[in-house]
């Protein structure tokens, strides 16, 4: 608590052990367990991930290595605490630490390399179950340290919707997840308004469980918007650029013209690590389109998506994001929620809180609500 404020984390990271799998997965998946290659980034950046015989990236990604390690060089010079907390492995006392020089007061925890190892489409799902599994095990222990600052979104298999359902029933109800890490990118063909995976919302909604919508990064899905951009000059500027807000207006399409939060009223969406700039226009945009088209599709939709967004979905802003009084303007502050984006080394750690704090033209009833109220209604906090 900052003043008056109280400060939530829509979408904090952790580093997960690089052994994790092997250690916690059954003796009959063991050979499928994730391997992790180190490289040069450590702990901070894996390059490559092998499951059995699949890899993940598939591709070396060349093109894109040097300015990641430049840019984790400067981040990595802001300060003593990434060394000291790099010693300890990242492990939960110095995310609470983390967490007070930013002023969190609660930060819903995600996954660096779990979103990474389950994201190819091949992935045989018994096997990306077992792996979800082992991570949402681990992660629930290591919230306990202070479990009432430090909540998590579940790891599920998206390559099955059903043992997607099977996992997340079982996440919530045994390990106390309040999320779910959903795929903004389809996964084996599945598209996420797929009728087929209204398994996977019908249990969100029943178990009062959020779904955060969260790009990948490192990824083999073979629909992923980054891998147009591999091999060619400035991969990394230009992909990077757009790939997590195009990866998440997609599934914002799916998740309101393909009905999904029409038929899922109860349902809680977020949509995160993407900026919000881009949201006024697609609201207008996919209105449009529910008036020309998806009141005579073949799933009709009776809702304007505008309308579902309004009482069902969150956007994540970034903390020094200048243009976010634009949105407010022209859609209010009632659907924005933020993110420090700790300790991955593009976010604006250890100054997130400062540089929200200096961002022009926003209310004391904006700043409440997007630093605290908002995201405490969206995950039930």
């Amino acid at each position: 608590m900052v003043g008056e404020y109280r400060v939530i984390d829509s979408d904090m990271h952790l580093f997960e052990p690089y052994d994790l799998w092997q250690k916690r997965m059954p003796d009959e998946f063991k050979s499928q367990a994730p391997v992790l290659d180190e490289g040069p980034g450590g702990i901070l950046r894996v390059p490559g991930i092998k499951i059995g015989d699949l890899s993940i990236p598939e591709k070396a990604q060349t093109t894109i290595s040097k300015p990641l390690d430049d840019l984790q060089k400067v981040h990595w010079g802001k300060g003593s605490f990434y060394d000291d907390a790099l010693s300890r492995d990242f492990d939960a006392e110095s995310t609470i630490e983390a967490m007070d020089i930013e002023n969190v007061d609660i930060g819903v925890m995600y996954a660096t390399h779990g979103r990474q190892v389950l994201a190819h489409d091949d992935i045989e799902p018994r096997v990306a179950q077992a792996i979800a599994r082992a991570y949402n095990e681990w992660c629930a222990e290591f919230c306990s340290y202070d479990p009432e600052r430090m909540r998590f979104a579940a790891l599920v298999p998206f390559q099955d919707p059903n043992l997607a359902a099977e996992e997340i029933e079982r996440a919530a109800t045994e390990n106390g997840a309040i999320a779910i890490m959903a795929s903004p990118t389809p996964v084996s063909g599945h598209q996420v308004h797929d009728l087929d995976f209204a398994v996977v919302w019908e249990t969100c909604e029943r178990l009062n469980v959020a779904v955060g919508f969260h790009p990948t990064g490192v990824s083999s899905l073979r629909e992923l918007f980054f891998r147009r951009f591999y091999g060619h000059p400035n991969a990394q500027a230009v992909g990077a650029s757009i790939r997590n807000p195009v990866e998440l207006m997609s599934a914002f399409s799916s998740m309101t013209l393909g009905g999904v939060l029409d038929r899922h009223r109860g349902l809680r969406v977020a949509f995160l690590e993407g900026t919000c700039g881009w949201l006024p226009w697609l609201l207008w945009r996919l209105d449009d389109m529910h008036e020309k088209y998806a009141q005579r599709a073949e799933v009709p939709v009776p809702r304007k998506p505008s309308e579902s967004f309004g009482v069902q979905g969150y956007v994540a802003a970034d903390m020094d994001e200048d243009d976010l009084w634009r949105t407010v303007a022209a859609i209010g502050d009632t659907n924005l929620v933020i993110s420090t984006d700790y300790p991955h080394w593009d976010g604006p750690f250890p100054d997130g809180f400062k540089d929200f704090m200096k961002l022009e033209n926003l209310t004391e009833q904006n700043r409440h609500r997007i630093l605290g109220e908002n995201c405490a209604r969206l995950y039930d906090l």
